[in-house]
């Protein structure tokens, strides 16, 4: 996993499946705007600063560790 999963799997589940209706209405045009919008207000509620540069250094480790495979 990606990172570690602190949230019940049928929260997790229905924060997936809303978050990807929300992409599918956004369009393919405007989501990486989307994505970069709902990032920045998830970060504005984290207590720790550092823990954002945290979580983008396992998403890119994660991207680069599926190109290899």
């Amino acid at each position: 996993m990606l990172v570690e999963q602190t949230l019940p799997a049928g929260l997790l589940e229905r924060n997936w499946e809303a978050l990807a209706i929300a992409l599918n209405e956004a369009g393919p045009d405007k989501e990486a705007v989307f994505l970069a919008k709902v990032a920045l207000a998830l970060s504005s509620m984290l207590p720790d600063p550092g823990r954002l540069e945290q979580v983008i250094e396992t998403a890119l480790r994660d991207l680069r560790h599926e190109e290899l495979a």
